[in-house]
């Protein structure tokens, strides 16, 4: 007889997400991802097979729910300045959200490169690839503003603009968004 899951997969990859978000995978302790999805141990393991998996599911989720919409402005057909102004625009709202959670915690790629960087293969290619489909999305919305080095050149400052300020929102969220917001007025007025 096929046992039948008495859990939400997607939720518990998406309540381990916020866990690994919080405190970093190191810091992430067993007994935090039980209380996190609600499941025993058992139940992690069967389903996830280790902490590494349900990291990389849960990395996996970031990139699809958290950062993948916010990224798709860019990356549509025609993406332009508008596109730009919304997309850093966007950022400052997210800095100065009202709880500032989302802010004070930065970025889960981010803080898993500067975290994982020396441990993870896995990890450090993933967030190489999503770095150059950041970068790409850049690209495909600067391109319009000019001959290929000159687009080339903003891909990469913007790419850089857009790490740094997620960092600095770990630091001082009011800062990242007038950052943010410094960004979008200056793309605007190109």
């Amino acid at each position: 007889m096929v046992r039948v899951k008495g859990f939400d997969e997607a939720m518990a990859v998406r309540n381990a997400r916020e866990a690994f978000w919080e405190r970093g995978y190191t810091a992430t302790s067993l007994a935090r991802l039980m209380s996190a999805t609600g499941l025993n141990k058992s139940s992690l393991y069967e389903t996830f097979g280790s902490k590494r998996e349900l990291f990389g599911r849960a990395m996996q989720s970031y990139i699809d729910e958290v950062m993948g919409p916010k990224v798709a402005l860019l990356e549509a057909p025609g993406a332009g300045k508008p596109e730009l102004v919304e997309f850093f625009g966007g950022w400052a709202r997210v800095f100065r959200s009202p709880s500032g959670q989302e802010a004070t915690r930065g970025c889960l790629l981010l803080n898993t490169a500067t975290e994982l960087n020396d441990l993870d293969e896995v990890a450090v290619e993933e967030l190489s690839r999503f770095r150059l489909r950041i970068r790409a999305a850049m690209l495909n919305a600067v391109r319009t503003e000019g001959d290929e080095s000159t687009a080339q050149f903003w891909a990469d400052m913007l790419t850089a603009a857009h790490i740094g300020m997620v960092i600095t929102s770990r630091m001082d969220p009011p800062r990242a968004a007038e950052l943010a917001d410094t960004l979008a007025t200056h793309i605007a007025s190109w």
